[in-house]
């Protein structure tokens, strides 16, 4: 038997509003740049709760973090540009 290092299991936790494919896709190319390698599960929330099956093939998924996503200046600025006030 050989022992190994196995990337993170991360779930990222994201807005399931009407952006949410903005969202998932964000969060998914911030996740690989922070935490390289893949393996991200991106789940969504509706006013902070996320569905029971969601939930249940979260704790399968045995994730070793769960994040959330915090929107960046230019994730708000790609929402509202400058200047359209």
């Amino acid at each position: 038997m050989r022992l190994t290092l196995r990337p993170s299991r991360v779930i990222i936790v994201i807005d399931g509003g009407e952006h949410w494919g903005y969202w998932a896709r964000r969060a998914l190319y911030r996740a690989s740049r922070i935490w390289g390698g893949g393996g991200f599960v991106v789940v969504p929330h509706r006013d902070g709760k996320v569905s029971p099956i969601l939930l249940a093939a979260c704790q399968a998924y045995d994730p070793d973090f769960v994040v959330t996503y915090s929107p960046t200046v230019e994730d708000c600025e790609h929402f509202t540009p400058a200047g359209s006030k």
